[in-house]
C-alpha cells in the first residue's frame, strides 16, 4: 500500500494498518498532526519507506514542517528516498545527522552533485545506496568505502581504482561511467547482478568474462556492445537484458548461458528472426522478449515463442 500524505487526513492516517503500508510519500511540507500520525505508523512498521519530495523554495509555516525538517522530526527511519524536484538545488543533508538506523538511502533529482554525505556517517548499517549523480569527489567515495554492510549500489559514475575489496556487494548499477572495469571481479568477487548504461569509460566488455557468480546482467544504451565474451562460468546467469544495444548481433554468444531463464532484447535487433530458433537449445529459458524491424517480424516471433512455450 502506497500512501500519499497530502491525500490523507490525520484521522485517515490514524486508521491505517501499518502492516499494510510499504511507502509513504510527503511533498515538501506537512502539518505536524499528520507527521505525528506517520511517526506512529513507522514505529509499528519499520519497513515503511519514506519518500520525501524536496523543494528548497518551500519554507516552513506555522504548524507545518518542510523538506529535511520533516525527517528530523520523524526520527529514526530505515528506508529513505529523497527526490529533489525543486528549481533550487538541494545544497546539503545536514538535517539528516540524527539518522543511525538507515538500511537503504536514495537521492535523486536536483541536488548539488558533490553534496556532502557526511551527515549520514552514523548510519553505518546502510545496505542499499542510490545516488543519481554519485560518486562525485573523494569525500563521497570515502563515505561509500566505509559502508561495511553495503550490498547494493546504484551510482552514475564509479572509478574502481578508488574502491577497496568488498566481499559483501551483490548488485552494482552504473548509469553512466565505469572506470577501470577490468578490476570489477577482483574488487567485488561476489557480485551477482550487474547493470551498465551508456558504458562511458568502457572500451571492451571482455571484463564481464571473469565475473564468475553473475546471475543477472543488463547492458543498455550503448553501441559498444557487439557480442558477449566467453564467460568463465556461464552456467550461473539466469537473466540477460540488452536494452538499446544497436550494434549487438551475435546470438551465438548467448547460447553459452545454458541455465538462462529470461532474455530481453529491446530496440530493433540486428539479428535475423530465423536465428532465434537456436534458443530452443537453452531448455531452461522461460521468458523471451525481442523487438524487430517490422511488425510482421514481431508477429512471427510471437508465434514462434508461443509454439516453443516461451512467455513474451
Amino acid at each position: 500500500m502506497v500512501i500519499k500524505a497530502e491525500r490523507y487526513s490525520t484521522e485517515d492516517l490514524l486508521r491505517v494498518q501499518a502492516v499494510k503500508v510499504s511507502v509513504i510519500s510527503i511533498e515538501a511540507s506537512i502539518e505536524n498532526e499528520k507527521l505525528q500520525a506517520i511517526k506512529k505508523l513507522l514505529q509499528a512498521n519499520s519497513e515503511i519507506r519514506i519518500v520525501l519530495i524536496v523543494d528548497s523554495a518551500t519554507s516552513a509555516k506555522e504548524g507545518k514542517y518542510s523538506n529535511l525538517e520533516i525527517i528530523r522530526t520523524l526520527g529514526e527511519i530505515n528506508h529513505l528516498t529523497i527526490l529533489a524536484f525543486g528549481s533550487v538545488a538541494l545544497q546539503d543533508l545536514n538535517l539528516l545527522e540524527g539518522l543511525t538506523k538507515l538500511v537503504s538511502f536514495r537521492l535523486d533529482g536536483n541536488y548539488k552533485k558533490d553534496i556532502d554525505l557526511g551527515p549520514l556517517k552514523n548510519a553505518t548499517g546502510i545496505e542499499e545506496l542510490e545516488l543519481e549523480f554519485g560518486l562525485s569527489g573523494a569525500k563521497q567515495v570515502a563515505f561509500v568505502n566505509d559502508l561495511a554492510h553495503l550490498r547494493r549500489i546504484r551510482v552514475s559514475a564509479l572509478d574502481l581504482k578508488a574502491v577497496p575489496l568488498n566481499y559483501g556487494l551483490e548488485e552494482l548499477i552504473i548509469t553512466n561511467t565505469l572506470k577501470r572495469p577490468e578490476l570489477l571481479a577482483s574488487i567485488f568477487p561476489r557480485l551477482k547482478m550487474l547493470t551498465i548504461s551508456k558504458a562511458k569509460g568502457i572500451d571492451s566488455f571482455d571484463f564481464i568474462a571473469s565475473l564468475k557468480g553473475l546471475q543477472s546482467l543488463q547492458i543498455g544504451h550503448t553501441s559498444k556492445l557487439i557480442n558477449l565474451p566467453k564467460m568463465d562460468d556461464p552456467l550461473r546467469l539466469r537473466s540477460l537484458h540488452l536494452v538499446a544495444v544497436k550494434q549487438f548481433d551475435d546470438l551465438e554468444s548467448i547460447l553459452q548461458f545454458k541455465q538462462l531463464e529470461e532474455l530481453k532484447i529491446t530496440e530493433p535487433t540486428r539479428m535475423e528472426l530465423s536465428e532465434f530458433i537456436k534458443l530452443k537449445d537453452i531448455r531452461s529459458l522461460k521468458k523471451v522478449y525481442a523487438v524487430f524491424l517490422t511488425e510482421a517480424e514481431d508477429n512471427a516471433f510471437q508465434q514462434m515463442a508461443a509454439q516453443i512455450g516461451w512467455e513474451f
